[in-house]
C-alpha cells in the first residue's frame, strides 16, 4: 500500500467487516507528516446500512495532528447526530516512528498502540 506522509487510514479490527452492521471497532494508521507540519483528517460515520444519513444521521470525527521534530500531538472531536457504535479509537504509528505521541479526544477516547 502506498500512502503519503500526513495520511490517515481508518481501519477496523481484523475480520470485523464481515457483516453488514455498525462495526464497533476503529483503528487509525497515522503516517506523520514532516516535522513542523500539520495534518487534518475527518472520519465520516453513519450506520452503513440505511439511508438515514440523508436526514442528517451521521457523525464526523475531526482529527488534527501536529508534528515537531521532538513530538506529535493528535486531537479528535466529534460532531453530528449519529451515535457512534464505539467509544474509542486505537491509534497506530509506523514501526519506525520514535517520537512520543500525545492524544486528546473530546467525546472519544484515543488509545495509542505501538507496533
Amino acid at each position: 500500500m502506498f500512502a503519503p506522509a500526513g495520511g490517515v487510514i481508518p481501519l477496523t479490527n481484523v475480520g470485523a467487516s464481515a457483516g453488514l452492521h455498525d462495526e464497533p471497532s476503529r483503528r487509525l494508521l497515522v503516517l506523520p507528516p514532516p516535522a513542523g507540519d500539520r495534518a487534518t483528517f475527518t472520519l465520516y460515520e453513519d450506520d452503513g446500512i440505511s439511508l438515514r444519513y440523508r436526514d442528517g444521521e451521521f457523525a464526523e470525527v475531526a482529527f488534527d495532528l501536529e508534528v515537531t521534530a521532538a513530538r506529535m500531538t493528535l486531537a479528535a472531536g466529534i460532531g453530528g447526530a449519529y451515535r457512534l457504535p464505539y467509544d474509542r479509537i486505537i491509534v497506530e504509528l509506523p514501526a519506525n516512528e520514535r517520537r512520543p505521541l500525545s492524544l486528546a479526544g473530546e467525546g472519544i477516547v484515543l488509545v495509542s498502540e505501538t507496533p
